[in-house]
């Protein structure tokens, strides 16, 4: 339930830092795309799934984004790449992972239980490729 999932968050944030502490800043992940779009002002929306339960992307719209910064500027090189790219596709990719007080990282779901059990992670990528 949610109140247990609540209890349990600390800990995972714990153990989420000291595991992304092992991964180097140079490391290449790999994933699917699962959303590839564009908010209302053009900048790119992407959304990578790592495995069933976790994924990693951007937020979806500028005012969740204030702060963080994730959206694809348009006239970028990455953009260019990402528009490549089609839902479903295997790729790598390399980027930030936001760091935020309550789980390490900044989790975008909208509910405790959506942040527990399948945890998207917002990223500011730097780069992402097909996986030939």
């Amino acid at each position: 339930n949610e109140m247990a999932q609540g209890a349990l968050r600390p800990a995972r944030a714990r153990e989420l830092c000291t595991a992304m502490q092992r991964a180097s800043k140079g490391d290449r992940w790999v994933g699917t795309v699962a959303t590839l779009s564009a908010n209302n002002a053009g900048k790119g929306v992407l959304v990578i799934r790592v495995s069933d339960k976790l994924s990693s992307g951007t937020w979806n719209n500028e005012l969740s984004d204030f702060e963080d910064r994730t959206l694809i500027n348009p006239q970028s090189t990455l953009h260019a790449a990402a528009v490549q790219l089609r839902v479903g596709q295997a790729v790598s990719f390399q980027g930030l992972v936001i760091g935020h007080k309550d789980d390490c990282y900044r989790e975008m779901s909208l509910t405790p239980t959506g942040a527990m059990t399948r945890p998207e992670f917002a990223m500011r990528f730097t780069d992402v490729r097909p996986i030939e």
